[in-house]
């Protein structure tokens, strides 16, 4: 999925070209993917190993922020932009509230099931029914 929230900065641009280079087998979304070298590949290959197709880049929490997409099983890590502290809500602490706001939009058009969050209770049924339900309250 693409994002039309905002333009592409020239970095974020060559960031994806390096990366769909260097990780071919992976989606690579827009944004920034900031890992230590060393780890990403054998990180992203034991993802991999387990079913992972899609690792979205959701900058606005932090620039290197992403999520993880299970379609198949229709699960989804949101990583910090989304959290399930009694409620599920926009993450806290951000640095860019903005992206973070864009980012909570964007994984709201996913087709989840089930949701884990970095901060809460995962939700295991009706995810993004929740999620969908939030973003639509959310302003940046």
């Amino acid at each position: 999925m693409r994002s039309s929230a905002s333009p592409q900065p020239s970095r974020a641009r060559r960031l994806r070209r390096k990366l769909r280079r260097r990780l071919p087998q992976y989606e690579v979304d827009y944004g920034y993917l900031e890992f230590a070298r060393p780890i990403i590949r054998d990180g992203l290959d034991r993802l991999r190993a387990k079913g992972v197709t899609e690792v979205l880049a959701i900058p606005g929490h932090t620039e290197g922020s992403i999520a993880i997409h299970l379609p198949r099983h229709r699960v989804l890590f949101t990583g910090d932009t989304i959290a399930n502290v009694g409620t599920v809500m926009l993450g806290t602490f951000n640095q860019d509230r903005a992206r973070t706001v864009a980012s909570f939009h964007r994984l709201a058009t996913l087709d989840v099931e089930t949701a884990c969050f970095g901060h809460g209770e995962p939700l295991l049924s009706g995810a993004g029914d929740r999620i969908r339900d939030v973003a639509a309250t959310l302003m940046p």
